[in-house]
């Protein structure tokens, strides 16, 4: 079921100029945004469905956004995203192919991002040539039965930034943390609570020859319906000399 853009304004203080991770080159013409823009069909004139909308995207040097989106639909589905800088211009086209995504298999994820990053595999990356602060995004589908969720990056890796759209558990490899340890902390959209989620090892900064990339399980904490979950590099401490 698509998340409403009242629910979804809720992540845009965390969105929007946190963090992310990086964009370029070009495309399309002036809609009115993501509430007002016709919804796109893909390139074999299949119609699509809104899933998602996400306020705060941000596209400039060092920053850009990831969407992960699984299918739960018993058949392929086609998946895309569509990016609009912050005067509410679409930066691309799904039509054309332009940051889509065709016949995703059932159970299936693929990785949507407006740049290569280095810290996710990107099955289709949407090129734009606009920089903007406060730009959005639309997640479209084939098909309601997609969940999606939105994740950012330091360039820097010292900080990630994951918006979970439901409760769920996520598996999640720490070594993407430029850092020995990890702080993870989760954040209520809904009324800013924090709830710290422990410090972890990433497997980064330990002298071996081949650091091991350590993973850890994160579970929404009980009765939010979604979550942010903050992950920080904790600063190693350097010891004094006598």
């Amino acid at each position: 079921m698509e998340r409403s853009l009242s629910h979804c304004r809720r992540i845009a203080a965390f969105v929007s100029g946190l963090f992310v991770l990086t964009t370029l080159g070009a495309v399309p013409a002036a809609r009115a945004g993501i509430g007002d823009s016709p919804l796109p069909s893909f390139s074999d004139n299949t119609p699509s469905v809104t899933v998602l909308r996400v306020p705060g995207v941000i596209n400039r040097t060092g920053t850009a956004t990831v969407f992960l989106c699984s299918s739960v639909d018993s058949a392929n589905v086609h998946i895309g995203v569509e990016v609009f800088d912050d005067a509410g211009v679409l930066q691309n086209d799904v039509h054309a192919g332009a940051g889509a995504v065709l016949n995703v298999a059932p159970g299936a994820t693929v990785t949507i991002s407006t740049s290569g990053t280095g810290a996710f595999l990107e099955s289709a990356i949407v090129t734009v040539s606009a920089f903007f602060a406060q730009g959005s995004a639309r997640v479209v589908a084939s098909s309601s039965k997609v969940h999606c969720n939105a994740a950012m990056r330091a360039k820097d890796g010292s900080r990630i930034l994951i918006y979970l759209s439901s409760p769920t558990t996520v598996f999640l490899h720490l070594d993407k943390i430029e850092a020995k340890s990890a702080r993870a902390t989760w954040i209520s959209p809904v009324t800013g609570e924090k709830k710290p989620a422990g410090t972890h090892a990433t497997g980064n900064h330990t002298g071996a020859t081949f650091p091991s990339a350590l993973t850890q399980f994160f579970k929404t904490p009980d009765f939010w319906e979604d979550a942010v979950l903050l992950l920080e590099a904790v600063e190693e401490q350097t010891s004094k000399q006598p």
